[in-house]
């Protein structure tokens, strides 16, 4: 008996780690987080997924509320950057374009804020900075 449940076990515990190396998003080696708007209950938030050499970048802007705002989205680093908007109400994520090539180590500064119209004044933006991998 003892001998079938230690098969069992590592058996599962084999499975379970084999899923778990197909499942990974190819971005998961990079630097991965999110910076939400400053209002009191986030509106909004961009998305940044670092890469190590051979993956990609990409920066998302994701409206999480119905509150009339679009989101705006900034990644800047030395020597560029992107920008991505989502205007298509609350549940609504767009991303940019990947393959910037941007260096390991390179520091990035993104930025999330909050924009009434396609040309109004961006308000409630909160900034992180950090490694893009």
């Amino acid at each position: 008996m003892k001998a079938r449940s230690a098969f069992v076990l590592t058996a599962l515990g084999a499975s379970v780690a084999a899923l778990s190396l197909y499942s990974t998003p190819a971005f998961a080696a990079g630097n991965a987080w999110s910076v939400y708007t400053t209002d009191d209950n986030p509106g909004g938030r961009a998305e940044w997924y670092g890469a190590y050499s051979g993956t990609q970048e990409r920066l998302g802007a994701c409206d999480d509320q119905a509150d009339g705002y679009r989101v705006v989205a900034t990644v800047r680093w030395s020597g560029g950057s992107k920008t991505v908007t989502a205007a298509n109400g609350a549940g609504t994520c767009v991303f940019t374009p990947s393959s910037w090539g941007l260096a390991e180590g390179t520091t990035v500064s993104v930025t999330a804020c909050l924009r009434d119209g396609a040309n109004g004044a961006d308000k409630y933006c909160r900034t992180k900075s950090g490694l893009s991998a």
